[in-house]
């Protein structure tokens, strides 16, 4: 009995169902979905165009748009930018969207890029605003919006246009838990960061949270490092002990209701008061006198052990 071979147009056929179910193009190359972000089109706010076309820029790009500041985004998860200028008549000002890997990675972002003393902007999570400049977060995307024209375009125009923005993206107001951390009252307004690698410079702190503060009437700086369990955390806490011990600061005990609080000298940022609580390693440096900020110790362990 022969065996029956199958036209050539039903072999092309089975063939080009097997590129597809493959994902790949007949030209050999792999589809390209559709771009997930949008800025406003064709104007951002009244009287403000878009000047040229949205640019879209992965990893692989990014440094082709803020070449020299790229390697800072990477360890926030970034994963896309989409940038555009609007212009009206000789004033103009530049938009990038960023989206990076987590809500707390974008409020890292626009935290560490949020100017002293601007004002505040009720877009997103948290903006804020000078007669040049806007930043904001919402959800995992991280927008900034820059003046670049003369004159300024001024904190309506970039509020009008941050307000547009904001419609596109996924609704939300919503804070990182992480960053209500250090919300006490001895820490300055405004000043709470994330740090997403080498919190304090240190490698041994991989990320964490960085806070202003005033002791007993004296400047000092809070920080607590976010691990991913007891035992990391632990052992980032042994690392510093070990660090402190090592560049001749010294990590004594302090006595306080049994417990593992140390204090020492921090050759970087002087005295220092460091306790580990389950996966987080919190503490207090630049400190005039150690017994003063005990108490405070006492608050972020409450914080940190809910």
């Amino acid at each position: 009995m022969g065996v029956t071979v199958p036209p050539l147009r039903i072999i092309l056929l089975l063939f080009g169902f097997f590129l597809c179910s493959r994902g790949v193009s007949a030209a050999g190359h792999a589809p390209q979905p559709p771009r997930p972000l949008l800025l406003p089109v064709p104007s951002c706010g009244p009287g403000w165009s878009l000047d040229g076309k949205v640019e879209f820029y992965d990893r692989e790009r990014l440094s082709d748009r803020i070449n020299g500041e790229a390697e800072l985004y990477f360890p926030y998860g970034f994963e896309l930018l989409a940038s555009g200028r609007y212009a009206r008549q000789e004033q103009g000002f530049d938009l990038e969207l960023y989206r990076v890997g987590s809500l707390l990675d974008a409020f890292g972002l626009y935290a560490n890029y949020r100017p002293k003393g601007a004002d505040p902007a009720p877009i997103g999570a948290e903006g804020a605003v000078t007669p040049t400049q806007l930043f904001f977060y919402q959800g995992r995307y991280f927008v900034r919006l820059q003046s670049t024209g003369t004159p300024d375009a001024g904190k309506s125009s970039l509020v009008a246009c941050a307000q547009a923005v904001s419609k596109l993206l996924p609704a939300g107001q919503e804070k990182p838990s992480e960053s209500n951390l250090l919300a006490i009252p001895e820490v300055a307004p405004g000043t709470v960061l994330y740090n997403a690698t080498s919190l304090l410079g240190y490698d041994f702190f991989h990320r964490g949270m960085l806070a202003d503060g005033v002791i007993a009437g004296k400047p000092v700086r809070l920080f607590i490092v976010l691990d991913g369990s007891a035992e990391e955390g632990l052992k980032s806490f042994m690392a510093y002990r070990e660090y402190l011990r090592a560049n001749g600061g010294g990590a004594q005990p302090v006595k306080t209701n049994g417990r593992g609080v140390i204090a020492g000298i921090d050759p970087l940022y002087g005295k220092v008061v460091v306790e580990q609580v389950g996966r987080f390693v919190f503490g207090i440096v630049r400190l005039q006198d150690v017994s003063t900020a005990l108490p405070v110790m006492e608050t972020v362990r409450r914080r940190v052990g809910k």
